[in-house]
């Protein structure tokens, strides 16, 4: 079912997955494109339906519940004294006061399902005792542990709206920004990890505000008003109660927010994305795969690598419980040996996350594939991964599936896979992402809203109950959404190609396209040629250039250009691919100053640096200090730790780039990479 589709190579631009664009006063446009906002119009065509890049996934799968709490509760009645949770960074008898003993054997803290519906009915009837109302906010600045499981439980049972901010916004740096995200959600709860953060929160939050609970995971030794600590709620008596409390969930609805989620920043400003029970509902089911609500499909494991403010951390933890599956948290931050030990002891058979963070277990002295022989499934989100990549993490782990997931935050669940292929299919060099999943429409759009040929690169439109509802605080675009005869849609951002056999394959945010000599080219497609070419990671950016345009560069992690290989041999590499592709530069990492690409977030880094580039020479901008301060908010959101460290760090360093060069945008990569390169 799964072959790869395969088109005869044809050398021109609109094929390749290229945009013809002109210049105009030295500003590269679409040659195509509206003075005005694009108007969307229902398509007239003359080519068969079929050959249109439009696609539904069908009608969408029978709901299995009216609630959050429904999808927690099949768990309980499938799996009672089932094992739900393991938190492997938590002793055993870690509030066992609210949730009650553990087997003696557990070494670390291991909850049943009943255990944690017990520890969620007490700690919600704290709640309305605290009056936090339903339809309240829950916010968590807390790493992922086993409180943070409780409140989404609490969450569901209760009907509060969770929203999850990563903890570096509590340093002083990031007041302002706090704020602002304080004044968003308005929480009725804050949940902190420690009592010196209680009193940050304290100085920062409205105290005008109530009802207001506030809930600390580590001691209280100052009583403070409004603010009770996990460890003291579990030593509260629960008389006559020691077996089990009746968890009685609040009447919800399908039109109430479930989660707040803020997006990376990677598109500009980070924004508040709102989803509802009913994309919940949507998005587990498509996901679950099976039709028999009585069954659950083959979970036995799944970790929780990825940062618990992600909605894909959100989105695996009710799958997984939904089908009474164990959820593992193997570290409050992801750690490569944590989740290497937690996927050999607990017998992981699902994980995903970044590419880095997937490479990182990989490439860890302790791995070996006797140590990841249960490991099914292993999913890269979060950022685009080329072909290459794929195939060296596929090498690696040959007893699982290793495929990418389309993991934008107001959509997640519009892409996936009825059944996983063993190979990805690709498109020049970037494998697909699966196809419309049931409920969910897609289709490929040009710039003047006509659905484009399959096989032709266009924008992303997605629709069906798993997209998010709205943004909050933010007052989007008129034409982000927009309806025609087959319902509303939502404009994503992302470029994409919708293949005859109806494979999607996302080749980066339009918006980050290089505009090159008339044409568009995406990153992803010089990149994966590289990759496979020269072995190691190669990231591709555009530079400013004199005309107005950009100059396609290749930044190489190992390899000296100016020893190892001409710039005129990569350049021939990349034509390779069609006569409109080009590389005008290239660098390696040792000529900014490291020795490896960051950890996190490598390709937005240079991606941010390419769109601020001009913004940098700018001395009135304070030459770098947008690209400084636009990067920090992007690394915040991805719970980076590091992210106040380098505002700090780079502050007096960025005065020291060039104001008038054009290639200035190479003196911001090391201020901005060399921080997260170890």
């Amino acid at each position: 079912m799964y072959t790869e589709w395969i088109r005869p190579r044809v050398a021109s631009a609109e094929i390749l997955g290229l945009r013809r664009a002109s210049s105009v006063n030295g500003r590269v446009i679409d040659a195509a494109a509206p003075a005005s906002p694009t108007k969307m119009r229902s398509v007239v065509s003359s080519s068969p339906q079929e050959s249109l890049s439009e696609l539904d996934g069908g009608p969408p799968r029978p709901l299995s519940g009216n609630s959050a709490w429904s999808l927690l509760q099949r768990g309980i009645d499938l799996s009672p004294n089932g094992p739900a949770l393991v938190v492997a960074h938590q002793q055993g008898d870690h509030l066992q006061g609210l949730v009650g003993r553990s087997a003696p054997s557990a070494d670390c803290l291991t909850w049943s399902y009943m255990q944690l519906m017990r520890g969620t009915a007490r700690l919600g009837s704290v709640f309305e005792r605290h009056q936090v109302q339903p339809r309240s906010t829950v916010l968590h600045l807390i790493p992922s542990c086993s409180e943070w499981a409780l409140l989404v439980w609490v969450a569901a049972l209760k009907c509060y709206t969770t929203a999850g901010l990563p903890q570096a916004l509590l340093e002083p740096a990031s007041e302002a920004e706090l704020r602002r995200y304080l004044k968003i959600l308005a929480p009725s709860c804050i949940v902190v990890e420690s009592e010196c953060e209680v009193a940050r929160m304290d100085e920062l939050r409205d105290q005008s505000q109530q009802p207001f609970l506030g809930l600390c995971m580590g001691q209280l030794t100052t009583p403070r008003r409004g603010w009770l600590s996990f460890g003291g709620i579990a030593e509260e008596s629960w008389a006559g109660d020691e077996n089990v409390m009746e968890a009685n969930p609040v009447s919800d609805s399908l039109d109430r927010i479930v989660l707040t989620a803020f997006t990376s920043g990677t598109s500009g400003e980070p924004k508040c994305v709102q989803k509802s029970v009913r994309a919940l509902l949507a998005a587990t089911r498509t996901q679950s795969r099976t039709a028999n609500h009585e069954k659950p499909i083959n979970i036995p494991a799944t970790a929780v690598i990825s940062s618990n403010t992600l909605t894909l951390a959100h989105g695996l933890i009710y799958l997984c419980w939904h089908n009474a599956g164990l959820l593992v948290i193997p570290s409050g931050e992801f750690s490569a040996e944590a989740t290497l030990h937690a996927i050999e002891k607990h017998k992981i058979s699902l994980v995903g996350y970044m590419p880095w963070a997937i490479r990182a277990i990989v490439r860890h002295p302790e791995f070996s594939q006797e140590k990841i022989k249960f490991l099914r499934h292993v999913f890269i989100t979060g950022t685009l991964a080329t072909a290459a990549e794929l195939a060296e993490l596929q090498q690696a782990i040959p007893g699982g599936f290793v495929y990418p997931m389309w993991g934008m935050s107001e959509a997640t669940g519009v892409l996936g896979w009825s059944v996983y292929p063993k190979k990805a299919p690709t498109h020049l060099g970037v494998p697909s992402c699966g196809t419309a999943m049931p409920g969910a429409r897609i289709r490929v759009v040009d710039e003047d809203g006509r659905v484009v040929r399959r096989g032709v690169a266009g924008e992303l439109h997605v629709g069906g109950d798993v997209v998010f509802d709205k943004y909050v605080g933010i007052i989007p675009e008129r034409d982000t959404f927009y309806e025609n005869e087959s319902g509303r849609w939502f404009r994503t951002g992302d470029a994409a190609v919708l293949d005859d056999a109806g494979h999607v394959y996302i080749l980066g945010r339009v918006q980050d396209a290089i505009k090159c000599a008339g044409l568009w080219l995406h990153p992803a497609t010089m990149e994966n040629t590289l990759i496979e070419h020269f072995k190691e990671e190669v990231r591709v950016t555009g530079v400013p250039s004199a005309d107005g345009g950009e100059q396609p560069y290749a930044v190489f992690e190992t390899t000296d250009v100016a020893k190892d290989v001409a710039a005129s041999d990569v350049n021939s590499l990349v034509r390779a691919i069609g006569p409109d592709y080009r590389i005008d530069g290239v660098v390696c990492l040792e000529q900014l100053g490291m020795s490896k690409f960051p950890k996190t977030l490598s390709r937005v880094a240079l991606r941010v640096c390419r769109r601020n580039g001009r913004k940098a020479r700018d001395p009135d901008n304070g030459n770098g200090c947008c690209i400084r301060r636009l990067y920090r908010t992007v690394l915040l959101q991805a719970g980076d730790p590091a992210a106040n460290m380098l505002y700090r760090a780079s502050r007096d360093e960025t005065r020291q780039a060039p104001k008038n060069d054009d290639t200035s945008i190479f003196y911001a990569l090391p201020l901005l990479l060399v921080y997260y390169g170890g």
